[in-house]
């Protein structure tokens, strides 16, 4: 007789087992050697015994649940007095924290104030498409649930989507961790006996993923039958949580390869992090296409191509599966899970991930809310909180227009931004989440293509404008050039470590436009996953020199570089490896290079060649006394240094039949006021051909 442990000493249930069938299952383990003990489970109980031992495990969640929540609760009211937030006054003190107090508490179930009750009576049980900050109440329940960002100077005392009991305090924490083990030890004995019941197994993985035992969930996750796809998914949500993506994705893949196409799109929460009306076009599309979207839309979405995968398509899966595990009980820690409950948590979850803190202000208010919902016959549901996010989260989904043309983007379309970069009401994104891989932006880029015989180089220079990354232990730093033009082609163009965090690169592209993502990736010493910082650019190549027409010529883009760089090199790399990422310049970097290719001059040709400096923000050029030095001021308000150049730069070897040559001049632009400006360069021939090309830059202060 094997004994199944009891349950809180509310049923012991126990089963007679043949000794030999023991024997001989261990005997065909040995001899298969396999590597998982799953395969070793007793033979089948009686359906009556399965029922009552499901019956009896959603008894034991529920339970712990419970006490999970009232271990909460009470660390709650103990540190009510430790969140006021340190300010330089006694009185801007507690101005503040009654400020902070009333917001927490209007969110705890979606309204402002009694002022907006006339709207409430229209308004739906949540909030798809408004702004959540400013979300109101739903005539006939509480259940709508509005995400907030932590105040910007109050310190989150809780990561609830890296550690689940990360909000509970003292020794309530000990006793919740002593009963999820106690729990986790039922649910292992009952899925042993059960190895194909969905609900012993996923909450099996669920709550020792929650008491952070991952190596004993992946291990259950393993033995769960694998010709299942809920089971593949359970495999690939461990793996993510410990941060191994690339298996991660291998096992969603997996798993959604076993799903029928109407199932996948039935479940892809891809809508609730869309527009209403592009979410209303994506439903109402056949069912292959939206999956061709979708691919699409996740593709773009990649927050590092040098990654080993898209870890914003992987936490949204594991956002999916986290809520159905929390919906397999009809209550869990956090949440009511029947409806109408429901739906506020499914779109909270789908959109924003696990909050980081939940806010609640205590019995006191909770009473003040009771009464405030009585007199308008709502739906009763305590305790009320305020889910609340940390303010490190990115927006990666990108617009319609970005996916509907993403090889004519720029930078600025693929810019990074938090909420610390903007007042709380101006960034209220449809998604979010955390990454533990993309920091931020690369926020300097100078790029430039050149033409060559058969082929386009594309040359890119880029770097952070705050190398604070430093400040941690860094094992290397590696720059890549990627190239993409599709999900299924992502291809590495260029990669090279760097000491300085500057990333300068240069590699033949594709004839076809592509989006081009520049990336700097730092390996830590205290971090299994690096962390990266990018910036985008699309492109459309322009043509080989071979297709240049007879007789034309043409110049490349200007590109600032460093000043040294002012002795006509022979070739591109020579001066490539010189470029600088930033074009703002201060007085005191006065001195700058600027080079440039031509192509169809001859060695002996005769060009004038014009430089030319103009204000881009529509101001005079000339706001301080003098100019630069050698250039002049023209009645048109532009600077201008021409000359004849009767001595052309030998052209750069191997190039093939059409000249290619390396200019470059040195310029100091120390007299200029700050703003935006313009230069262009100017190549003319005698017979009045002429060809130019122009780069912008800045003068900061």
């Amino acid at each position: 007789e094997i004994p199944i442990p009891q349950m809180n000493g509310l049923v012991s249930i126990k089963r007679s087992f043949v000794l030999a069938s023991y024997l001989i299952s261990a005997f065909c383990l040995l001899m298969a050697g396999t590597p998982h003990l799953a395969a070793a489970q007793p033979a089948p109980i009686s359906e009556r015994d399965s029922i009552a031992l499901v019956r009896q495990s959603r008894v034991e969640i529920v339970r712990f649940t419970g006490e999970w929540q009232a271990a909460w609760m009470e660390s709650e009211a103990t540190r009510r007095d430790l969140e006021l937030p340190r300010t330089n006054g006694a009185a801007d003190r507690r101005m503040y924290a009654e400020a902070i107090k009333w917001d927490r508490t209007i969110r705890a179930h979606c309204h402002l104030d009694t002022r907006d009750e006339a709207f409430a009576a229209n308004a739906p049980s949540y909030l798809l498409d408004a702004p959540w900050k400013f979300g109101r109440l739903a005539n006939g329940t509480a259940a709508a649930l509005c995400p907030w960002w932590s105040p910007k100077f109050y310190s989150v005392r809780a990561t609830e989507d890296i550690e689940f009991d990360s909000g509970i305090g003292g020794a309530w924490r000990q006793s919740v961790a002593n009963a999820r083990q106690k729990l986790t030890t039922t649910l292992g004995a009952a899925a042993a006996q059960l190895p194909g019941d969905s609900l012993l197994q996923r909450q099996f993985v669920r709550f020792l993923i929650d008491g952070a035992s991952l190596d004993a969930a992946l291990a259950a996750a393993r033995a769960c039958p694998i010709r299942n796809a809920w089971c593949i998914e359970l495999v690939g949500l461990v793996h993510y949580r410990r941060g191994e993506f690339g298996s991660a994705d291998s096992a969603f893949r997996a798993a959604s390869r076993l799903r029928r196409v109407e199932t996948r799109c039935a479940n892809s929460s891809l809508r609730f992090l869309l527009p209403s009306d592009e979410r209303e076009r994506l439903v109402n599309i056949p069912c292959a296409h939206q999956l061709e979207i979708e691919t699409r839309r996740w593709w773009l979405a990649t927050p590092l191509f040098a990654a080993q995968a898209n870890e914003r398509e992987l936490e949204q899966r594991a956002r999916e599966i986290i809520f159905s595990l929390h919906t397999d009980v009809e209550v869990d820690e956090r949440f009511d899970v029947r409806p109408p409950y429901v739906a506020s948590m499914r779109q909270l979850l789908l959109r924003y991930g696990w909050p980081s803190y939940f806010n609640w202000m205590g019995k006191g208010n909770e009473s003040s809310h009771e009464s405030y919902l009585s007199r308008r016959a709502s739906v009763m549901k305590v305790p009320y909180f305020g889910p609340e996010y940390s303010r490190d989260r990115l927006e990666l989904l990108p617009n319609a227009r970005v996916v509907s043309s993403p090889f004519t983007t720029v930078e600025a379309d693929w810019r990074l931004v938090t909420v610390d970069q903007h007042n709380d009401a101006a960034w209220w994104p449809l998604e979010h989440f955390r990454s533990r891989e993309l920091q931020g932006n690369l926020d300097w880029l100078q790029h430039v293509s050149l033409r060559r015989r058969d082929s386009v180089v594309l040359a890119v220079a880029a770097s952070r404008a705050d190398s604070g990354v430093e400040r941690l232990s860094i094992d290397s730093a590696t720059g890549y050039l990627i190239s993409t033009s599709g999900p299924m082609s992502v291809r590495t163009l260029a990669r090279a470590t760097t000491s300085d965090g500057i990333v300068r690169l240069h590699a033949t592209i594709g004839e076809l436009p592509s989006l081009i993502s520049v990336e700097l990736l730092y390996a830590l010493t205290t971090n299994a996953l690096p962390i990266g910082f990018r910036t985008r650019f699309g492109i459309s190549p322009p043509e080989p020199l071979n297709r240049l027409p007879i007789q034309s010529f043409d110049i490349s883009q200007p590109s600032f570089v460093n000043s040294d760089v002012v002795a006509k090199p022979n070739g591109a790399s020579e001066w490539v490896e010189q470029m600088l990422p930033s074009t703002n310049f201060s007085p005191s970097q006065s001195k700058v290079g600027i080079v440039w290719e031509s192509y169809g001059i001859t060695d002996h040709d005769t060009t004038t060649i014009v430089l030319s400096v103009s204000r881009s923000d529509g101001r005079s050029v000339l706001e301080r006394l003098g100019t630069i030095v050698g250039m002049h001021a023209d009645p048109h308000g532009l600077l201008t240094m021409s000359w004849v150049d009767t001595n052309s730069p030998r052209s750069i070897a191997g190039a093939g039949d059409v000249p290619i040559q390396v200019h470059s001049v040195a310029l100091n632009f120390r007299d200029l006021a700050p703003g935006a400006y313009l230069l262009q360069v100017t190549m003319r021939r005698p017979n009045g051909s002429e060809v130019s090309s122009k780069r912008a830059f800045r003068v900061v202060q």
